[in-house]
């Protein structure tokens, strides 16, 4: 059967299209002339014929199995094919004696059970098919959620090609899961990496050359001379050293000699002529070579020490200029600066007591040990340098480099995520397999079909002919009173048929519009009971049957209606090869009585409307929106699109609840209904804009107060109930239902 036919982009049906859709064994399709019925038969005819039309590539047809059933359809264009004087003969099964026939019985309901058994695997299929789909889409969403969502800012890059597709992501995901090629990682690593990577200037950077081990020994060697220790004065062996000694003032008695002038007397403290040519002598005893050497020693030590300091503070400048050390490096530059800075003034420190011993060479002096302040900085220097060279590795590399951290990054999605990822791929291998041995399953319930197609076919040879079709129609004319013409065999074509009149002349060109369009249509529901063909008289049949009434008079388009809706019943029953049924009309009568005493759950009906030259259909499932033409007045109301229809609607509505002789009388009661003067204006506003001939579009706020207006008579004319039954508030369980 058809499950869904869909318009689009042909005639009438436009932009997104229409639908006829979750299709029935019987489906009723009302619209008014013009508004896209023909369209969808005249499709369903090329689908018929199983060929490809360029005009109808945006339409299609979905079926509900693989076996795609013949598709018959009445319409102009079938009348314009086999109205003329020779008409292809129908095949039809002829009487056959007990035996064969009850062979080909016995045949057609095995392959019947079979057919039925073939349905219900399609239809396991299909619900695992579903199940599939359903647990692939919510897997979809979640790792979509879960995995791109939560790492794309990261690793944008990285995800390229699959980040704007979630069909695409899931691919990729399953491929990976299958053959996954990557190293873990902790994401702060995998983040590191991608910083790198995909940096916009990505290029190789020096790595930095800190020269101040050397000077770090050299410092080391300084700060622990014994000399910061060593008590450093004169000669204790002179008779004033014992003075100096006991008096602990060697440091001012060496200070004061650099004040005492040449040849001159004067103490340079006391200002006495105290300073004679032996007290001279005995302070140069006093400060002896070795005290001298030891006053050289303190400043060569703290001139080493200050050039030293500068040698290491120029480094470091140099490096806190350094941006990369700090970018790729990775250095926390307030901290490296802290420490510099830490240096600096235990450089200025150690300087400043270096000096008080100079100053005072008798004091011991403690020197602070600012190795460890060096250390940390080199190893500071020495973990950037590190960082550097990874990132030169990167940055020599970079499309090796990439492609190794997309294959790390996919490899810590799926370890973090394991288990979900596990859990859904057995489960969708597991659904898989078992669609597979379905498969199988079908295939061979397909192939024992067939096989019986064939038997029932070769069986049916022997029985068929084209007479029985022709006693079938000459019946039916003669119960309805065509007597003044028939059909008979064709004389010049063997297995076809001739329309005659009773004085044996040929009846083509002189039937009434009304009698081709009935004798065509009792010629079609013969060729739906066979084939034009043998071997297709018992295939399964799809019927197409649009409008068969025109120039039909009442006595004809009752019998067209009974014939219909007695071949509904047949499909709906099962009782023939006609699976599926679709009547497209716009005559109500024919839409009420065709569709009458029918199972609701086997039915499906729509309503065809065309607004601004753009088709649309409104599908009413299996509650029946047309009972009478009255009913049909208020559903274009309710759902139309078109102004027009509305209008035209509201119009017939109110003539039709309001019989007067003329449109003022009618109009002045319906004013009267009215009580206050504004109520009144709007109301003479709305009558004036249904009679009026003009079909301008209106504003939908305008439209609005109308149909309000439109409701209100109702409700004045105490018929608010009927109103209310009528609209139904758009609850489709409140239309007439058979």
């Amino acid at each position: 059967m058809i499950a869904k036919i869909y318009m689009n982009e042909y005639a009438t049906y436009k932009n997104e299209g229409a639908y006829l859709d979750d299709c029935k064994k019987i489906n009723f399709i009302y619209g008014a002339n013009g508004s896209g019925k023909s369209v969808i038969s005249n499709y369903l005819q090329v689908c018929s014929n199983d060929t490809y039309d360029m005009e109808y590539a945006c339409c299609n047809v979905e079926w509900s199995t693989e076996f795609k059933s013949d598709i018959y359809v009445y319409n102009s264009s079938f009348i314009e094919s086999n109205f003329k004087s020779t008409i292809p003969g129908i095949f039809t099964l002829g009487r056959a004696n007990i035996i064969e026939q009850e062979m080909i019985d016995a045949n057609k309901a095995k392959r019947e059970q079979i057919y039925n058994k073939y349905i219900a695997t399609i239809d396991a299929r299909n619900r695992i098919k579903q199940n599939i789909q359903d647990k692939t889409l919510d897997f979809k969403n979640t790792v979509w959620q879960r995995i791109l969502k939560k790492y794309l800012n990261d690793f944008k890059d990285a995800f390229y090609g699959v980040r704007s597709s979630k069909d695409k992501f899931l691919n990729e995901l399953i491929n990976r899961f299958q053959s996954n090629n990557g190293e873990y990682q902790p994401l702060v690593k995998l983040k590191e990496r991608a910083a790198i990577l995909y940096s916009d200037n990505l290029k190789r950077c020096n790595t930095i050359d800190l020269d101040i081990y050397s000077v770090k020994h050299q410092i080391s060697m300084i700060i622990s001379d014994p000399v910061w220790q060593t008590v450093v004065i004169g000669s204790k062996d002179i008779d004033i050293g014992k003075l100096i000694h006991e008096l602990d003032n060697s440091d001012w008695v060496s200070k004061g000699i650099d004040y005492i002038n040449a040849g001159s007397t004067v103490c340079p403290f006391c200002q006495q002529e105290t300073i004679t040519d032996e007290f001279r002598h005995k302070l140069e005893l006093f400060f002896n070579r070795d005290y001298k050497d030891q006053i050289d020693k303190i400043k060569n030590l703290i001139a080493d020490y200050s050039e030293c300091k500068d040698i290491v503070i120029n480094e470091l400048h140099n490096v806190m200029n350094n941006s990369e050390i700090f970018s790729v490096g990775k250095v926390d530059k307030e901290s490296f600066a802290k420490d510099c800075q830490l240096l600096i003034d235990a450089f200025d420190k150690n300087l400043q007591l270096m000096e008080t011993k100079q100053n005072e060479p008798s004091r011991k002096i403690d020197i602070y040990d600012s190795n460890s302040i060096i250390d940390d900085i080199c190893n500071c220097i020495l973990t950037a340098n590190e960082n550097i060279r990874r990132y030169n590795k990167l940055a020599n590399d970079a499309d090796k480099e990439s492609r190794r951290l997309r294959d790390d990054l996919w490899a810590f999605c799926l370890t973090e995520n394991e288990k979900m990822i596990s859990d859904y791929h057995k489960n969708i291998k597991r659904m898989h397999f078992e669609l597979s041995l379905i498969d199988s399953q079908i295939e061979h319930l397909k192939e024992q079909i067939n096989q019986l197609d064939e038997v029932i076919k070769n069986q049916e040879e022997t029985l068929t002919g084209v007479t029985p079709s022709i006693n079938a129609i000459n019946q039916i004319l003669q119960t309805y009173g065509f007597t003044n013409f028939k059909i008979e065999p064709s004389n010049i074509q063997t297995n076809s048929y001739e329309i005659r009149r009773n004085d044996g002349q040929l009846a083509n060109y002189t039937l009434s519009d009304g009698e081709i369009t009935f004798i065509t249509f009792l010629y079609f529901m013969q060729l739906v009971k066979g084939a034009f063909e043998v071997d297709k008289i018992s295939n399964k049949k799809i019927v197409v049957l649009d409008d068969p009434i025109n120039a039909l008079d009442s006595t004809m388009l009752n019998v067209v209606s009974n014939m219909i809706n007695t071949l509904a019943a047949d499909v709906q029953n099962d009782i023939s090869n006609i699976e599926q049924l679709f009547l497209f009309t716009h005559n109500v009568f024919l839409f009420k009585e065709a569709s009458s005493n029918l199972v609701d759950d086997n039915v499906n009906y729509w309503i065809i409307r065309k607004t601004h030259d753009k088709s649309y259909i409104t599908n009413y499932e299996r509650y029946n929106p047309i009972n009478t033409y009255y009913n049909l007045l208020w559903c274009e109301i309710k759902d139309s699109n078109s102004i027009i229809s509305i209008k035209n609607s509201m119009r017939r509505i109110l003539e039709h609840c309001f019989k007067f002789s003329n449109n003022d009388d009618r109009d002045e009661h319906i004013l009267n209904l009215f009580k206050s003067k504004r109520d009144k204006l709007m109301c003479d506003s709305f009558l004036g804009w249904l009679h009026s001939e003009e079909y301008d579009e209106i504003e939908e706020a305008s439209l609005n107060k109308y149909k309000d207006c439109f409701r209100q008579i109702f409700d004045n004319s105490g018929n608010g109930s009927h109103y209310t039954t009528m609209m139904n508030f758009g609850n489709k369980n409140m239309y007439w239902k058979k």
